[in-house]
């Protein structure tokens, strides 16, 4: 999926450096948005995203309702086609 250029500007650079975070809008289609989410969705309630764990001192943490799915994982890709892409 190709981004056209005019989407990208160079304020969205500063933004993102300086509050680390933007928001574009019509970044991705709604119909990829909605693709997205739905397979994120239905790969959560199929239980394949892991608890997100960070080390702190000499402790092992979870961060509360925060969870992860590791792209890189081949089982994933069938869960999350789009994502593999």
């Amino acid at each position: 999926m190709a981004i056209p250029a005019e989407t990208l500007q160079p304020h969205h650079a500063k933004l993102l450096q300086g509050q680390g975070w933007v928001v574009i809008e019509g970044f991705l289609p709604e119909t990829v948005a909605v693709s997205l989410r739905t397979e994120a969705a239905e790969a959560f309630n199929a239980g394949k995203f892991t608890q997100h764990r960070f080390q702190f001192g000499a402790g092992t943490f979870e961060k509360p309702n925060i969870f992860e799915a590791d792209l890189h994982d081949e089982e994933l890709h069938e869960f999350l086609p789009a994502f593999a892409d």
